[in-house]
C-alpha cells in the first residue's frame, strides 16, 4: 500500500455514482488495514515504554544508591530513609 499516494478529491467527486462507491470501499478498507497496523506499532510501543519505566526506576535506584554510598555521614541518614 503507497501511503504517499496523492488522492484527488475533485476527481473522485466527478466519477460516476458506481465507480465512485467503489473507491469509497477501497479507502475504507485501506483504512481498515492502517488501523490494524496502528494499533500493532501501539501495543510495540507501549511494550518498550514498559521497558524504559523498569530500566528509569532501577538507574534512579542506583542513583540512590551511589550517592548514599558517596555522601557524607550526616547526609547519608537522610539518603537512608529516601531508599526505604
Amino acid at each position: 500500500m503507497n501511503f504517499t499516494e496523492e488522492i484527488d478529491l475533485t476527481q473522485l467527486k466527478k466519477m460516476p455514482k458506481k465507480k465512485r462507491l467503489e473507491k469509497i470501499s477501497e479507502f475504507e478498507e485501506q483504512k481498515a488495514v492502517l488501523i490494524e497496523r496502528y494499533i500493532e506499532l501501539q501495543d510495540i510501543l507501549d511494550d518498550y515504554n514498559e521497558q524504559i519505566y523498569t530500566i528509569s526506576c532501577k538507574i534512579e535506584q542506583l542513583n540512590l544508591i551511589v550517592r548514599e554510598l558517596n555522601a557524607p555521614k550526616s547526609r547519608k541518614r537522610k539518603t537512608k530513609k529516601a531508599l526505604q
